[in-house]
């Protein structure tokens, strides 16, 4: 087991998302970071796309920790869970927040 990660179906827009996918057989992943990630990074020098291909499972991964990382984001994994590794450790649904209750008077 390499670690634990969250997932969620429909992720929050505030999250590194990492994308799961399979392309031609083999498991792939695209890197999708929240609006204004890339922009924080670039003002420190780390260049990062704001839209990125699908890549290799291992590599996007270990591109979406990094870029969690250095941007002080949550990750979470969303897309074809057939496509993550066992061996990795099991994916765990991320808690959804409870919505807030309206006010009555």
């Amino acid at each position: 087991m390499i670690g634990r990660f969250w997932y969620a179906e429909s992720p929050c827009g505030k999250h590194i998302t990492v994308r799961l996918a399979w392309q031609n057989g083999s498991a792939r992943a695209r890197v999708e970071p929240p609006a204004g990630v890339a922009d924080k990074l670039g003002d420190d020098d780390i260049p990062l796309r704001a839209d990125d291909e699908f890549m290799s499972l291992p590599i996007a991964l270990g591109y979406a920790v990094l870029i969690a990382g250095l941007s002080e984001t949550s990750l979470t994994v969303t897309g074809d869970v057939t496509a993550w590794p066992q061996e990795w450790g099991s994916l765990s649904e991320r808690p959804r927040r409870p919505r807030p209750l309206p006010h009555t008077a």
